[in-house]
């Protein structure tokens, strides 16, 4: 589920935004820095969000 949730976040596919992890969520900065790392790589851009207790990834615009 994490890897798909990855590459969905980080292709921009489907719904504007991901829910990436909760705050407290111990996962959160490694499938953070996955989901940039995969971003950088393809030269697409991401937006991170942080509400409602929840880290977001939003495709950025180019």
């Amino acid at each position: 589920m994490v890897t798909e949730l990855t590459r969905s976040a980080s292709s921009g596919e489907g719904a504007e935004r991901y829910m990436l992890a909760t705050v407290a969520s111990d996962a959160g900065p490694m499938l953070i820095a996955r989901v940039l790392d995969e971003t950088m790589q393809r030269g697409d851009k991401v937006a991170l969000v942080l509400r409602d207790g929840g880290i977001y990834a939003e495709p950025g615009r180019k």
